[in-house]
């Protein structure tokens, strides 16, 4: 690249930046301002992804907190679980969170939290965290809920959050007329009052990672010239204090401390990036985004089924297959037609503890399921199903 583009790129950075942080000083207290410096990563956004031929290893990937938002079950760490499920009152379907504590016991925990908007998404410390449908966090102990008054009381869109070991991080809009930037901040689990850490030029976020002193984030776009949505990639060091951009786009899936993991729509691929030295290669190309990882496999769908998807389409022929990459091997790992009779479709996925929760739904009479499956997809048990005709 030659100075003189350097020179441009630079330019429209700074430019960049200037914008945000104006948005910053009037929409944030000052006392929390925090000058967020650039860094320019190498020229490698022209470089094509190499797809991957030798065998791969997620263990750089923290498993319990990869997926953190969108979990089927939550461990209480002593061979119980937690989930969501529904139940019938007086004719009306209520949404709950119940317990099992791996003995056989069940019982709704947290009455009205599910309800309410509320999903299960970690437990920690004798506490069961929860994240409303409105984005922000809140805490079940006991048979005392909390959360802070400034997030039931404000207007703002919480994006994402993301639960690490020693804090909550989350992604709030700051309106700035037609362009908007958005605000990242962290609390801990004493829930203190929340911390800015940066702001980033993105209007809407859709999804954020968080791993050794690195966030993570995707940002919705819109184009247009062209009226279609796109998706880019951003990261922040937080030892540097500095926003990174990086060469990359598509919808991150887990970050991990060597790698960040991310679907390219543009290849329909599972990638991966080396974050130290901006690398990209294909782990797997022709799927759908929807990938889960294991410590020495990769889980993936071919594709997802949807209210548009037309009779002997490939999506009702695959949508309820799952597959595994990995051990020299890439296989069907798990097809809901063997355990229900009929057209049976996956709609989330789970690795957890070294077993695999899946959610399963049919067409016709209302039927939802979850089942606990072990690490060679197998069947062990289902864990909660509602079979009742709702129409």
């Amino acid at each position: 690249m030659s100075i003189i583009k350097k020179f441009i790129l630079l330019l429209c950075v700074l430019v960049l930046a200037t914008g945000c942080d104006k948005v910053r000083k009037n929409d944030i207290d000052n006392s929390q301002s925090i000058e967020v410096q650039t860094e320019l990563t190498p020229d490698l956004s022209l470089a094509e992804p190499v797809m991957i031929s030798e065998e791969l290893s997620y263990e750089d990937i923290d498993e319990s907190y990869c997926l953190n938002g969108d979990k089927l079950v939550i461990s209480d760490g002593e061979g119980g679980i937690y989930y969501q499920a529904s139940v019938e009152t007086d004719g009306f379907f209520n949404a709950v969170i119940c317990h099992e504590d791996g003995e056989g016991s069940t019982e709704v925990v947290g009455e009205g939290l599910a309800s309410n908007g509320f999903q299960p998404c970690l437990y920690k410390d004798g506490a069961l965290w929860v994240k409303h449908s409105m984005g922000y966090p809140g805490c079940f102990r006991g048979d005392e809920f909390k959360t802070l008054e400034s997030f039931k009381i404000s207007s703002d869109t919480i994006f994402d959050v993301y639960f690490t070991e020693d804090h909550i991080y989350y992604a709030k809009s700051l309106a700035a007329g037609e362009r908007g930037c958005s605000a990242f901040y962290r609390m801990d689990y004493d829930m203190n009052e929340p911390e800015l850490i940066f702001t980033a030029d993105a209007k809407i976020i859709t999804n954020i990672a968080v791993c050794d002193e690195h966030i993570y984030w995707t940002a919705l776009n819109f184009d247009e010239r062209n009226n279609e949505q796109t998706y880019s990639i951003g990261g922040y060091d937080m030892e540097k204090d500095m926003v990174i951009n990086l060469p990359v786009s598509g919808i991150i899936k887990a970050a991990g401390s060597k790698y960040l993991y991310y679907y390219d729509m543009t290849g329909n691929s599972i990638c991966r990036m080396d974050i130290n030295t901006y690398v990209k290669d294909v782990i797997k190309s022709d799927v759908s985004q929807y990938c889960y990882f294991r410590r020495d496999s990769l889980l993936y769908r071919k594709t997802i089924v949807s209210i548009e998807s037309p009779p002997g389409s490939e999506e009702l022929n695959e949508g309820g297959k799952l597959y595994v990459i990995g051990n020299g091997e890439d296989k069907l790992f798990f097809d809901a037609a063997d355990m229900l009779e009929g057209k049976s479709y996956l709609n989330r996925v789970q690795p957890e503890d070294g077993k695999v929760y899946v959610s399963v739904s049919q067409s016709g009479d209302y039927y939802y399921c979850f089942a606990e499956l072990d690490e060679n997809g197998s069947l062990i048990r289902i864990v909660y199903e509602d079979s009742v005709n709702r129409e």
